[in-house]
């Protein structure tokens, strides 16, 4: 039977010049963000225009509806909002659709209001079961 890949020498030399097509991740994650940006444009007493004119006075420099529409749109993946807007935003409108998923693609997650009296409460309450038992512990040891 022939030898289809040669010496060890040869597999690892011919493995290193493999090149694998790799996924542009980062045309999903423009998608995923957009729409997040569009949602959080949605605000039932705000129009866009009014969000753009919070927004300019929070950041001191002007954003438009118009921008704010190119952001938002999936058809511009290359227009992605700048941080500093994405956060600005989360103060106009109260939503965090987009800074929530920025982060989950990266494995984290935003934690804002009760919820982080919620996390603060479920570690104490780790640290006290871990306590006990190894109060339980320390008490079987001297039985």
């Amino acid at each position: 039977m022939p030898r289809l890949w040669g010496s060890m020498t040869t597999r690892k030399k011919n493995l290193s010049q493999l090149k694998l097509p790799v996924p542009d991740a980062t045309v999903e994650l423009d998608q995923v963000i957009s729409s997040a940006f569009a949602q959080d444009l949605i605000h039932p007493t705000k129009s866009r225009p009014g969000i753009a004119d919070e927004l300019s006075a929070l950041l001191g420099r002007t954003i438009t509806a118009h921008q704010l529409d190119n952001w938002a749109a999936p058809s511009h993946p290359s227009h992605r909002p700048p941080l500093d807007v994405c956060v600005a935003l989360l103060k106009v409108t109260g939503q965090m659709d987009t800074l929530k998923q920025a982060l989950r693609s990266v494995g984290a997650l935003p934690i804002a209001g009760k919820d982080i009296k919620y996390l603060a409460l479920a570690k104490k309450q780790r640290q006290l079961r871990n306590l006990e038992r190894e109060i339980q512990d320390l008490e079987t040891q001297l039985k």
